[in-house]
């Protein structure tokens, strides 16, 4: 016989369905209707913690996800990081390729971690070529790293 009470799991998947859109289409994305981070996918707290919308869909879905692995989109409309209907487990390696598959890997300028702009690298290789001033001086003129300035040069970054 059940308890009078729902446990921790029940209660947590009545809340997160509620901000589920499901439309009618049989085939359509259900898109988590709540939060989203940065990079647009759907995120909520539970106990404190953050977790992402489309690993808990597929938890409650599903089962536990194995240590490791990762939950990748597959939806037939394209990809879309609020969905959490067309989801399937795969490596860290299938991760990246998927991402890298859709673009959705962030280069050049809307890296955010993205200490130049590519106008200031072509600048960088003109100074270089041209002017022929040297990695020392570039480094201290943009501000950064001889190893970056050698980089750019190089056309190991900013190709």
């Amino acid at each position: 016989m059940r308890g009078l009470y729902p446990s921790v799991t029940e209660m947590v998947a009545a809340w997160f369905w509620i901000k589920v859109d499901k439309p009618d289409g049989s085939d359509d994305c259900w898109l988590w209707t709540g939060s989203k981070d940065s990079r647009g996918y759907g995120h909520l707290k539970i106990c404190g913690r953050m977790v992402l919308a489309h690993r808990l869909a597929w938890e409650l879905t599903h089962g536990p996800i194995p240590l490791g692995v990762s939950v990748l989109h597959d939806c037939p409309s394209g990809d879309n990081p609020l969905c959490v209907r067309h989801l399937w487990l795969g490596t860290q390696k299938q991760n990246v390729e998927d991402r890298d598959l859709k673009g959705r890997q962030a280069i050049g300028e809307n890296n955010g971690r993205a200490k130049l702009t590519a106008a200031q690298a072509a600048e960088i290789r003109r100074l270089q070529a041209e002017d022929g001033l040297g990695s020392r001086r570039l480094a201290i003129h943009f501000g950064l790293a001889r190893s970056t300035i050698r980089s750019v040069i190089a056309r190991k970054t900013w190709r």
